[in-house]
């Protein structure tokens, strides 16, 4: 099932994303979001992983590529994230980095799970935060 608005899209990602912020804690979880509801979690390979995430452009690639049969056929249509400590708002890296991104992908989505719960960001010339119903 693909999932056609991104507050379904949240609500099916949840949980799995809280999981993956669970398991990692101290550290940062990231990994990929499809639109039909499954996420691939990454190694956050950033040198202060308690405080930060980073996820090689070589990672990524091997990421998008190497799903497995099974594991669902969506397309990536974003990234996730969680702050251990802190709010779903964006740090300045976070920014630069969906700049980044949006270069490469028509406004891709940035999930962030944070102390406030999940937040969904993207960057149309500005960030924008995503309303997600519920």
């Amino acid at each position: 099932m693909v999932y056609t608005t991104i507050s379904e899209l949240a609500d099916a990602i949840e949980d799995k994303i809280r999981y993956e912020r669970d398991r990692c804690d101290p550290c940062e979880a990231c990994g990929l979001v499809f639109d039909d509801g499954t996420i691939r979690p990454l190694e956050n390979e950033s040198d202060e992983p308690e405080h930060s995430y980073a996820v090689s452009q070589r990672a990524l690639s091997f990421a998008l590529l190497g799903r497995k049969k099974g594991e669902g056929d969506g397309t990536a249509v974003g990234i996730y994230h969680s702050h251990v400590s802190m709010s779903a708002e964006p740090s300045v890296a976070d920014v630069k980095q969906l700049v980044k991104l949006s270069k490469q992908n028509n406004q891709p989505l940035m999930f962030i799970y944070g102390t406030d719960g999940l937040r969904c960001w993207t960057f149309d010339e500005n960030l924008v935060e995503i309303e997600l119903a519920g």
